[in-house]
């Protein structure tokens, strides 16, 4: 019995690290847990209520929801074999920021039918043949376009857009735009001659449609790639905007530490000191958003806190402060242990001479060093 006490001892922090929070979403009061602040900088979920004629829940997360970048993330629940289920479940893998507001949208689908899909299907195909049949200009010998490709590209991916605006399917991958193959097929139309024979057939439809069904074909099938059998409609939607997630306290990473400074020579009269130093340090990266090799750069900065003495015996302070000041970069070898180089602004002083500040007697110099690292919590005031 002690044993399993103590392996459940051992594993507690592991479980408890593991665990994720969990939010319910208030349709009535669109609202989260009766307006409490969404989790900053970790993985969360949400869930909510679901009529048993929602299929299909997505939640788009919107940093700017005037932005034209769109969400920067999403996440989709789908209804799987409990067809009676009456709550929906989305992971949010994407780490919120603290202290910061985000526009949400969560929008419900109920799945399409047959007939529903080929009449949407046939609407964007009208509104593209239309469109096609307007862009054309003819003359006694040939037709060709009367708009430029890259206009009638861009006129046909929104007329697309405007015609699955309500739609969506379960993969999340949304039509975007048409390929190359659509537009070389275009610019391959762009001019059109006409031999003896097909003069009598300009201008009617036999001769039109012969001309077009080719490209219209092409571009159905790119959008059927994404409705195709797995199309569901939008049928209700809620925003929340500009909610708050937990206000993240501030850290300053602290370094004590120890390390050398080369003044000159070579291996045979190798010229430094050495002494503890002080100082902070600023990442390169946020730990819960930027990649481990971010996290553990930094810039550092700060004083050694005695100074040294060359060696023709001359004090070697720094200036303004009387302490060697130093610049460097720091990588975290450890968890706090950190490796830290860079150059440090000295001083140098004759024996007995003080006295003011004199520029030249300021030189660079590189250092080494190795620190330990401590984070310090602070909440500063807005």
């Amino acid at each position: 019995m002690k044993k399993y006490l103590l392996n459940l001892i051992l594993l507690l922090p592991i479980i408890l690290m593991g665990q994720t929070s969990k939010l319910y979403f208030d349709y009535s009061g669109n609202t989260f847990e009766g307006n409490m602040p969404l989790p900053a900088e970790e993985k969360f979920q949400i869930s909510g209520k679901v009529s048993a004629e929602v299929d299909l829940v997505r939640v788009e997360v919107f940093k700017d929801e005037n932005s034209r970048k769109g969400s920067i993330y999403s996440s989709t629940w789908k209804r799987g074999q409990d067809a009676l289920a009456e709550n929906f479940t989305v992971q949010m893998y994407n780490k919120l920021r603290g202290s910061a507001e985000y526009d949400f949208h969560i929008t419900y689908y109920r799945g399409v039918t047959d007939q529903e899909y080929v009449y949407t299907k046939n609407q964007i195909e009208e509104q593209l043949r239309i469109y096609l049949l307007n862009s054309i200009e003819y003359s006694t010998k040939k037709w060709s376009w009367n708009k430029t490709t890259g206009l009638i590209i861009g006129d046909l991916n929104n007329i697309i857009k405007d015609g699955l605006v309500n739609f969506t399917n379960s993969r999340g991958n949304e039509f975007s735009a048409l390929s190359d193959n659509v537009k070389n097929s275009i610019e391959g139309k762009e001019e059109v001659r006409f031999s003896k024979d097909e003069k009598e057939f300009v201008g009617t439809d036999s001769f039109t449609n012969q001309q077009l069904d080719n490209i219209v074909a092409q571009i159905m099938n790119e959008v059927d790639q994404y409705i195709h059998n797995d199309l569901f409609y939008a049928f209700d939607r809620r925003e929340i905007l500009q909610y708050p997630t937990e206000h993240v306290k501030n850290t300053v990473a602290i370094n004590v530490g120890y390390g050398g400074v080369w003044f000159d020579g070579g291996s045979k009269n190798f010229n430094y000191d050495h002494g503890p130093y002080l100082g902070v340090s600023i990442p390169f990266g946020k730990e819960s958003f930027a990649k481990p090799f971010w996290n553990n750069l930094s810039i550092s900065t700060g004083v050694f806190l005695t100074n040294f003495e060359d060696g023709d015996g001359n004090k070697v302070t720094g200036p303004i402060i009387q302490r060697p000041i130093y610049f460097g970069l720091g990588y975290k070898i450890v968890r706090f242990l950190k490796f830290q180089a860079g150059a440090t602004l000295l001083e140098t002083k004759m024996p007995g001479e003080e006295g003011a500040f004199d520029f030249g007697k300021i030189s660079v110099r590189p250092y080494i060093g190795l620190s330990a690292e401590f984070n310090f919590w602070m909440d500063f005031a807005k």
